[in-house]
């Protein structure tokens, strides 16, 4: 496995592995192709429907909690399904719609991330981070956070009263702290524009225009890494940085020329 060591203790190295993620019932979001009126919920989310069909309908964003899927669409609705009988089934589960809110209209809902300790939903429309229960009701004490481009939630820490939120906007990231209410603890510059984000433990793994950073909450402390460029120079394909939390302190990352792991060496 090839391996590159920066002065400042942290290695850039090969992605050995073809790592998939997965989640609930292994559905991905597939672009919405409904075309009614923006400021209606998708007909068919008001019957009972398969996987498969939910697939051919079209959505923006998805995630989900036990039995309960909630669906993001490219008219900013955000939509609650619950699912009922044998996943193992040869038409899987079958789907039933229970509640939609509109957030913004015409605006496709971008992200969905389920905090499961919690149970609460953070989703992402228009640059706008809202706060959710599971029945799509907006939380006291959790304003909107605009101007987001991308945000990242510690799904692992132990404290059910507490999580780590870090928010990217523009040339600015923000450290919150998650709990009965939303906190800001920090707030650290950043020199160029964000595009992706993501936090694990006390490291925050950050790619902007130019390059992934890794950057210590504790202290503010960044190491900027050797990294391909985002765009091939000899296919001039582009890559959208695409940044997963794999370990402690470690990120999967993405590159036109593949997948790359980001790590501290002293975690």
């Amino acid at each position: 496995m090839t391996s590159l060591k920066s002065p400042d203790g942290y290695r850039v190295s090969r992605n050995p592995k073809n790592l998939k993620v997965y989640s609930m019932y292994t559905i991905v979001p597939h672009p919405q192709t409904d075309t009614q009126n923006a400021n209606e919920p998708p007909r068919y989310f008001k019957n009972e429907f398969t996987l498969d069909e939910l697939a051919k309908f079209g959505y923006e964003s998805i995630s989900s909690y036990d039995n309960n899927i909630f669906i993001g669409t490219g008219n900013g609705f955000l939509v609650l399904l619950s699912a009922s009988g044998d996943e193992r089934s040869e038409n899987g589960p079958r789907l039933k719609f229970l509640k939609s809110v509109q957030l913004s209209p015409g605006k496709r809902i971008e992200e969905i991330l389920v905090h499961k300790a919690q149970k609460k939903l953070l989703v992402l429309s228009d640059s706008v981070l809202r706060f959710y229960n599971f029945e799509l009701e907006p939380l006291e004490g959790h304003p909107p956070i605009k101007g987001v481009r991308d945000f990242s939630l510690d799904m692992r820490s132990p404290d059910k009263e507490a999580g780590l939120l870090m928010v990217a906007r523009r040339r600015y990231i923000l450290h919150f702290l998650l709990g009965r209410q939303l906190v800001l603890r920090k707030e650290f510059p950043w020199p160029e524009p964000i595009v992706s984000i993501c936090t694990n433990s006390t490291t925050v793994c950050i790619a902007d225009a130019s390059a992934y950073s890794l950057m210590d909450i504790r202290n503010g402390q960044t190491t900027r890494l050797f990294c391909p460029p985002f765009s091939h120079v000899r296919t001039s394909v582009t890559v959208k940085p695409s940044i997963v939390s794999v370990d402690d302190e470690e990120f999967l990352v993405t590159s036109p020329a593949g997948e790359y792991i980001l790590s501290n060496l002293d975690s």
